[in-house]
């Protein structure tokens, strides 16, 4: 009996040992996800600022386009954070 207690210990132990690896894999991979997806709404952001604040682009598209400008806002808002 004391054989087998000792085989189930080593198999859990094995068992969540893998878990922890497989638990570590995810959270590297989310956690390059999220820096890229910051990165990527970083340089989004700048690039919207400028066309928002280049007068001539903002009119045509506030004449035209009124959606895309709140979209526009709202992208620079929620890069400030």
């Amino acid at each position: 009996m004391g054989e087998r207690m000792g085989q189930q210990l080593v198999d859990t132990e094995q068992r969540m040992g893998q878990q922890l690896a497989d638990a570590e894999q995810k959270h590297d991979f989310y956690s390059r996800l999220y820096k890229q997806y910051t990165i990527d709404l970083l340089r989004m952001a700048i690039y919207v600022r400028t066309l928002i604040n280049n007068t001539r682009v903002r009119e045509y598209l506030q004449a035209r386009h009124p959606s895309v400008v709140a979209q526009f806002e709202a992208i620079i808002a929620e890069a400030k954070g």
